[in-house]
C-alpha cells in the first residue's frame, strides 16, 4: 500500500513544483495567526493544538476536516514525526461527510482521490482514475 500510494504522489508531473510555491505565497501552509513556525521548537506539534491553529490561520469552516492526505495520522503515519504529518501542508480541508466517506466507504483508489488537494491532482489523471470527489 506505501509504494502505491508513494507511486500516485510521484507521478504527479510538473503541477506538484508549482502547486508547492502557489501554497507557500498565498498562505496555504499558514500554520497560526500570528504567523508562527510551523518548525518553531515552543509550538506544539499534537494534533488538537495544530488542529486549532490551522484551522484559524487558514479559516477553516466548522463544516469541514481537516484530511492528513499524504502520510496518514495513524496506520504506518504513526512512525512519523508529529511535527512532519501534522505540518499543514499534509492537511487538507475536505468537507466532513467525504471525510467520513474517504475513512469508512471508499475504496483506496477513491480514497486517494478525495483526501488529495485538486491541486496535485492536476499533475496527472488521478482525479479521473481516483474519482477526484476533493473537497477544495
Amino acid at each position: 500500500m506505501k509504494s502505491g500510494l508513494l507511486g500516485a504522489l510521484g507521478g504527479l508531473g510538473g503541477g506538484t513544483a508549482a502547486t508547492l510555491g502557489t501554497k507557500f505565497v498565498s498562505g496555504g501552509l499558514r500554520h497560526s495567526v500570528q504567523g508562527k513556525k510551523c518548525l518553531n521548537v515552543a509550538t506544539s506539534k499534537r494534533w488538537n493544538a495544530v488542529s486549532q491553529r490551522t484551522r484559524r490561520a487558514q479559516n477553516i469552516p466548522s463544516s469541514n476536516d481537516l484530511h492528513h492526505w499524504a502520510i496518514p495520522r495513524n496506520d504506518w503515519g504513526k512512525h512519523v514525526s508529529n511535527s512532519i504529518k501534522n505540518h499543514p501542508f499534509n492537511l487538507n480541508s475536505i468537507p466532513k461527510p467525504i471525510h467520513h466517506s474517504i475513512h469508512s466507504k471508499f475504496n483506496f483508489y477513491k480514497r486517494l482521490g478525495a483526501g488529495v488537494p485538486k491541486s496535485f491532482q492536476a499533475g496527472s489523471a488521478t482525479g479521473d482514475v481516483f474519482g477526484g470527489a476533493s473537497g477544495e
